[in-house]
């Protein structure tokens, strides 16, 4: 006996927001680097 596979179907809404996402992830960890205030907790 075969178990069939549901196709479902894709929502591509959810690739372009996964997409911005990680950019802007990029932008945030870049910019820290650029921070003029003392953020301790985060590199210790």
């Amino acid at each position: 006996m075969k178990a069939q596979l549901h196709k479902t179907e894709r929502i591509h809404a959810l690739d372009s927001l996964r997409a911005i996402m990680m950019l802007l992830g990029i932008v945030i960890h870049s910019a820290i680097a650029y921070f003029v205030t003392d953020i301790g907790f985060y590199f210790t």
